[in-house]
């Protein structure tokens, strides 16, 4: 048997496994205490939430302002440390593995964007990840990583993430990541 084979069974064991990965991110249907337990469904997909923008008379661009990234290059490096914990920790990356995991890089972003008014949230997902003794160490040390990296590495980049949507590639185990984002003032910077 191949290699990609022998991922894909093991992909196909891990969704239909209860109780999943040792891993308790991975995102699981039913997922156990944690982070991940207390994350937002981060539905609407981006064209949803591009037509309601501009359906309450919303300017919405498809593209970055010239000279500014890709908000979703941008992400995927500020979240590299957190996909860089998933994948030494996880046997078999999957989907629902990447997008829980993502999902506290996303809120870890725009708790530090809003300020002190979001502090609250990160002192919720700092006692969420200390809850849980098997990864509580591995995961407080990475949510402070997040944290520092917005405020020094990201500090300049003021958009506030709307949501995202996480697609595996052809290759197992490589993933593409779409974000939808705005900011305040998001009408009069790209008039």
């Amino acid at each position: 048997m191949g290699r990609k084979a022998a991922i894909k069974r093991q992909r196909r064991q891990a969704r239909s496994a209860p109780g999943r990965a040792a891993w308790p991110i991975s995102g699981s249907a039913t997922p156990r205490a944690g982070a991940a337990a207390r994350m937002p469904d981060l539905e609407p997909s981006t064209a949803e939430l591009a037509r309601a923008l501009e359906a309450d008379g919303h300017v919405v661009r498809r593209t970055p302002p010239p000279g500014m990234r890709k908000m979703s290059d941008v992400f995927t490096e500020f979240a590299a440390p957190a996909i860089a914990v998933l994948h030494e920790n996880e046997p078999v990356v999957t989907v629902d593995a990447m997008e829980a995991m993502l999902k506290l890089a996303f809120m870890i972003w725009n708790a530090v964007e809003m300020g002190p008014g979001g502090e609250p949230i990160l002192d919720e997902v700092r006692d969420a990840v200390r809850t849980d003794a098997h990864i509580g160490e591995v995961m407080s040390e990475l949510v402070e990583t997040l944290i520092e990296r917005k405020r020094t590495e990201f500090a300049d980049d003021h958009r506030l993430l709307a949501s995202f949507q996480v697609t595996e590639k052809a290759e197992p185990g490589d993933f593409n990541i779409a974000v939808a984002y705005g900011w305040v003032g998001w009408d009069e910077a790209v008039r």
